[in-house]
């Protein structure tokens, strides 16, 4: 099955979209192209019809604004996600960016799994202010709700975007809420 679609009005007028769909409702291929006010390729397979929803999901060369027409004040680029599992567990890759006029430039890389109760990142790195966050996070929202990390800063620099919040920050945090 192949689509093509062209939104006219709306915030979204001029938004195209490419979807290739291949297979059946059992297990369905799916490759579509976003062009126009959001910009992106996504690939994946889906198996609709199992109960734990099993997926291999990629978005790349991802690009967006905010608002979605005239100057954007606020931008993000997806270079890569990846997502794979089912709601029984899953795993995913991210390698993003972030800029915009109220806040400072961004870019993101992280790996971790999860499931419907849980997230665990393996590896959390954040470029941000001239310095880097890294580490591993746990966030698990089954009651009771709780969290935990391990997190590093080397080097952030406030000052960067908020010239009256001078200083270098370095140092490592063991966050825990139970």
């Amino acid at each position: 099955m192949l689509l093509n679609a062209h939104l006219k009005q709306t915030d979204l007028a001029g938004q195209k979209l490419s979807l290739k769909a291949n297979g059946s409702v059992e297990e369905l291929t799916l490759d579509s192209e976003f062009t126009g006010v959001i910009e992106g390729l996504l690939k994946g397979q889906l198996k609709p019809l199992e109960p734990t929803l099993p997926f291999d999901a990629t978005i790349t060369s991802a690009k967006a604004t905010w608002p979605l027409t005239g100057e954007s004040d606020y931008q993000v680029a997806v270079e890569s996600l990846a997502a794979k599992g089912s709601l029984d567990g899953y795993d995913v890759n991210l390698k993003a960016s972030a800029s915009g006029k109220e806040i400072p430039d961004v870019a993101v890389d992280l790996v971790g799994k999860g499931d419907l109760e849980q997230i665990d990142l393996s590896k959390l790195s954040i470029d941000s202010l001239g310095g880097n966050v890294s580490g591993k996070v746990m966030a698990n929202w089954a009651a009771p709700v709780n969290w935990q990390g391990d997190i590093n800063l080397t080097n952030i620099q406030p000052g960067l975007q908020w010239p009256d919040a001078e200083g270098n920050i370095s140092g490592t945090s063991l966050p825990r809420a139970l």
